[in-house]
């Protein structure tokens, strides 16, 4: 009976997006079939959890051959375990609260049904990147989530800023994902099999650092950093902002971006075999981390400072994975799923409410005006911050308590600035948007919907640190490195930088102009995320569209047009002989004769 839910689990918000994308139906019954076919498979997990918790075994269920060549053998397996369980529980309950809060922000727009089906069709490749038991089914699933970001993040594609970023997603997310696709090809060569069970079991006897799976597992990376938004492929996520919040919020939250995370975790025992790439890792996440947090500190969009700060804390979990602390990097996925969550869906709100306003500055007075989103702001961004006591505290403490243990002091220091400036511009937006004097009056009042919705994340982020006995997640049992400094640190630093974000904002050093030239260029560079965008239109795109002004007369045309003027002269000249002349063909065949005879005699005289 489990096989067959598990079978269901990724089934039925496919077949919901099918059935959407196939039929006309009418706006209340395409919301109920999208709401429905998530919900349903919300309920198929929370049935597997509960008959499992007693005594979880592994499970395998299959729909069949996909692939068969000489002995090799692919299939259709799904392959559930404790961390595909954790991940679905995300998807599926996290996905459902945001098709239940689309239903109300998508409400009147026109292109209501086709919404549904791409949200539909997200949630079915994420499932299925999730429990694929092979590699080849799982990159089926990871290039499904880039298809369907490409989708949802231009669906309002009349307007061109949109197609813009819905490129800009999808072509740098296809660089990682051509690196990835070749490390497969590379375990494959390796290991003659493609399932993932196999290829870890085999890693795990291999000698560490051999250099093919140094080099397997660092393509593997770079697939994982396209899709995770990670340095140097981290600037298409806040362009993704383009489509619609509760998008944002499933990109963020449950699906696209944490598909990196779980890719390097899946394969644990093949990474601890590249310790060098592990190292790579672990410094890449922590440039990440203080990249996307100095970054937000200074956006006066919204939603870009949510992304942004996505970007730090994806970082986090990198971090994580590349000093060996894959349970501690798989929590922090999990609480940040939910007040990550919870944050877009109350910024989707507040724009919903404030006639679609993204600029902070251009709010102000809104904790009466809206109570509802002004707790929801402040115990998403408390728990951001890693308040003592919330979801994001525990899981970032057991981040950067693995990290100090290890004997990474700089990368562990690097996280703690991390934190600083993480609750530094929470702070700021709190302090902007919902204290001071009002810029912006509500012109809706909230649909109950979204409050229902809001009001389940705000638990979640509330509990969601507080761990089931099952999962082995726990600080190091010994830390004999830490000293009184690094251990109270981390804790004091977000309440430092809460303190310092309030001065600023009292004596009006966020809104007030930057007159200093190098501190005026320096937040233009924050602004514009380190100008990375700059950076690779210098590098490549310019040097691209050179090269195309260079050739727009296309040398490789010329050569073919070359031989189709050459083959139309030879053309005109034969066809010239055909004038219908009885005299001049006689001719012409006498001549040919006389000619080849000729040729035979002296040929054979030569011989």
């Amino acid at each position: 009976m489990l096989e067959s839910l598990l079978l269901l689990i990724p089934a039925l918000p496919l077949f919901g997006a099918l059935t959407l994308l196939c039929l006309r139906l009418p706006r209340q019954v395409a919301t109920c079939i999208a709401l429905s076919s998530i919900g349903l498979s919300a309920l198929a997990v929370l049935f597997i959890q509960w008959q499992t918790a007693s005594d979880f075994t592994p499970i395998k269920a299959s729909w069949g051959s996909w692939l068969t060549v000489d002995t090799f053998e692919l299939n259709f397996t799904f392959y559930l375990d404790g961390l595909s369980l954790m991940m679905i529980s995300i998807i599926c309950g996290v996905g459902w609260l945001i098709h239940i809060f689309s239903a109300a922000f998508m409400a009147t727009d026109q292109g209501h049904q086709r919404f549904f089906a791409y949200l539909n069709l997200f949630v079915a490749a994420m499932l299925v990147l999730v429990l694929a038991d092979n590699l080849l089914l799982l990159y089926l699933g990871w290039e499904g989530v880039g298809l369907c970001s490409y989708l949802l993040i231009g669906f309002w594609h009349t307007k061109r800023a949109n197609n813009i970023a819905a490129n800009k997603a999808f072509i740098m997310t296809r660089v990682g994902d051509t690196a990835m696709l070749i490390g497969l090809l590379l375990l494959f060569w390796q290991f003659g099999s493609l399932n993932i069970e196999h290829i870890n079991q085999q890693a795990a006897q291999l000698p560490s650092n051999g250099e093919l799976v140094n080099l397997s597992c660092l393509l593997l990376f770079i697939g994982a950093a396209g899709k995770s938004a990670q340095f140097p492929l981290q600037n298409w996520l806040p362009d993704a902002m383009a489509g619609p919040t509760p998008v944002s919020a499933l990109i963020h939250a449950a699906t696209m971006v944490t598909a990196g995370i779980y890719l390097i975790a899946r394969h644990a025992s093949l990474f601890a075999s590249a310790l060098e790439v592990l190292n790579i890792i672990a410094i890449v996440g922590t440039i990440t981390l203080l990249l996307g947090a100095s970054a937000a500190m200074v956006q006066s969009d919204l939603k870009r400072i949510l992304a942004y700060s996505t970007i730090s804390q994806l970082g986090y979990m990198f971090l994580a994975l590349g000093v060996g602390a894959n349970a501690a990097a798989s929590f922090h996925l999990m609480t940040h799923a939910f007040f990550k969550a919870l944050l877009f869906l109350a910024a989707g709100a507040l724009i919903h409410c404030l006639a679609h306003q993204h600029n902070i500055y251009k709010m102000g007075g809104l904790l009466k005006k809206m109570p509802i989103v002004s707790v929801a702001f402040i115990i998403g961004c408390a728990a951001l911050s890693a308040l003592p006591m919330l979801s994001g505290f525990f899981s970032k403490e057991l981040i950067l308590s693995h990290v100090i243990e290890q004997g990474h002091h700089w990368l562990w220091l690097g996280g703690v600035l991390g934190g600083f400036c993480t609750a530094f511009y929470s702070a700021r937006l709190i302090l902007l948007v919902f204290f001071g004097p009002v810029q912006q009056v509500p012109d809706r009042p909230i649909p109950k919907l979204m409050s229902v919705v809001m009001a389940c994340l705000i638990l979640l982020s509330l509990l969601g640190g507080i761990l089931p006995a099952s999962i082995a997640l726990q600080f190091p049992a010994s830390t004999p490195q830490l000293s009184l400094l690094t251990h109270y640190l981390p804790i004091a630093s977000p309440f430092l930088a809460i303190t310092l974000a309030y001065v600023c904002w009292r004596r009006g050093v966020f809104t007030a102009p930057i007159t200093s030239p190098f501190r005026k260029n320096f937040h233009q560079v924050l602004l514009d995320g380190w100008r990375f965008d700059s950076l690779y239109n210098t590098l490549f795109v310019r040097p691209y569209f050179s090269l195309t002004r260079i050739n727009r007369h296309d040398i490789i045309d010329t050569f073919y047009r070359a031989i189709e003027t050459m083959m139309v002269a030879l053309h005109r000249l034969s066809s010239s002989t055909q004038n219908g002349s009885l005299r001049l063909y006689n001719a012409s065949i006498i001549l040919f004769v006389v000619v080849g005879v000729a040729w035979l005699i002296l040929t054979g005289g030569a011989t």
